[in-house]
């Protein structure tokens, strides 16, 4: 692995976190390294980040003595099909989520799968064409990553809650939940922040940022509030 002299990397703005490392290791030179971190406007924007996976995948792989180039067409295919899999996910995962929130509150029209992927997809292309100067879908990504990740603590919580009712050690869930769900609610604060910084022309994802972050808090107090009702019954 190429690695920088501290100063090099600080005066690239390259160090921010382990990002840097998870990026720079890929790089098989150092030469490399120093011309994607030029500066921080080189090394930002998508093009500039993705270029970087697809090289520093293609360089581990050709370790395995896969021809570069064979290697880079096999990382862009997985940056294509992670994309694609992606939206058509959460496309159906609206639709479902829709369909059954209008069976149980009687909104008879929207059980219909066209009309709730048409509801699903239109907020999305709402988001995409009003939020970020017509650049919605690269300002949503951060948004659609936090989230991703406060689905993943909650579900860590709903299992606890289901080991504790069975007996089980919860403390294996539990502690995991702690630290995904911390870690995700303080990126999603600071998601909004800058949300609201710029409210008149991020004001859609401000306002559905804000009611994730509320529903997030919701749900987790309340299997919080369940976990202690089931420690404090079996003491009793």
């Amino acid at each position: 692995m190429a690695r920088a002299s501290p100063g090099t990397a600080r005066n690239a703005g390259a160090y921010r976190g382990l990002g840097g490392w998870s990026v720079s290791a890929g790089f098989a030179t150092a030469a490399e390294w120093h011309t994607h971190y030029a500066s921080w406007g080189a090394a930002s924007g998508l093009s500039a980040k993705l270029d970087a996976f697809v090289t520093g995948g293609a360089n581990f792989v050709a370790s395995l003595g896969i021809p570069v180039d064979t290697a880079k067409t096999f990382m862009a295919v997985m940056v294509i099909a992670f994309a694609a899999t992606s939206l058509d996910t959460g496309a159906r995962i609206q639709r479902l989520v829709i369909a059954e929130l209008a069976e149980i509150y009687g909104a008879k029209p929207l059980t219909n799968r066209f009309a709730a992927s048409a509801l699903g997809i239109g907020a999305a292309l709402l988001l995409a064409v009003t939020q970020g100067g017509g650049k919605g879908g690269l300002a949503l990504w951060p948004l659609f990553g936090t989230t991703n990740q406060l689905v993943a603590g909650v579900t860590l919580l709903v299992v606890s809650v289901w080991l504790q009712r069975l007996g089980k050690p919860v403390v294996y869930t539990l502690v995991p939940f702690v630290m995904v769900g911390a870690v995700t609610a303080w990126a999603m604060a600071g998601n909004l922040i800058e949300y609201y910084a710029n409210f008149s022309e991020l004001w859609l994802l401000a306002l559905m940022g804000s009611a994730i972050l509320v529903l997030d808090l919701w749900i987790t107090l309340e299997g919080l509030r369940i976990l202690l009702q089931a420690r404090s019954g079996r003491r009793a």
